[in-house]
């Protein structure tokens, strides 16, 4: 589906005497879409209708939710995978990552919690291995 610009942008160059064909190409969609798009009224606004798609965690998060509530009353932080392992009991099928990708877009933590104090995890030395990860860009420098 295009744009309002791009259906603006096909009904002046129509205007101005360019071929669907030459609009197909300027504009890089097929001569069929300019042909839809010409033959639409100018005050055409184009919408998509799309029912909500739910997906395998929906049920589940009341559940997800209640606990995490739980938790910011008590103080205390659910791992993920806790909360992956109890809704699994519930029936749930999918996968841990799946189910992070849902916590994270619908801010489940950030929504039960308003503060949450930083705890710094620190470990004896030598025990554990830390790294910062940076990616710096390829500079090729000309010969001298």
């Amino acid at each position: 589906m295009l744009k309002k610009g791009e259906i603006k942008m096909i009904k002046k160059f129509l205007a101005e005497g360019f071929s669907k064909s030459a609009i197909a190409r300027k504009l890089g969609i097929s001569r069929e879409t300019v042909r839809r798009y010409a033959n639409l009224p100018d005050d055409y606004i184009p919408h998509i209708n799309r029912p909500p798609v739910i997906n395998s965690v929906d049920p589940y998060l009341p559940h997800i939710a209640k606990m995490l509530e739980t938790a910011e009353q008590q103080k205390s932080e659910i791992p993920l995978t806790v909360i992956y392992e109890e809704i699994k009991k519930l029936g749930y099928d999918g996968s841990l990552r799946w189910l992070q990708q849902v916590i994270l877009r619908y801010e489940l933590r950030a929504r039960a919690k308003l503060d949450e104090p930083i705890i710094r995890f620190e470990t004896k030395p030598a025990q554990q291995m830390q790294v910062d990860w940076v990616e710096f860009p390829r500079i090729i420098y000309p010969p001298l």
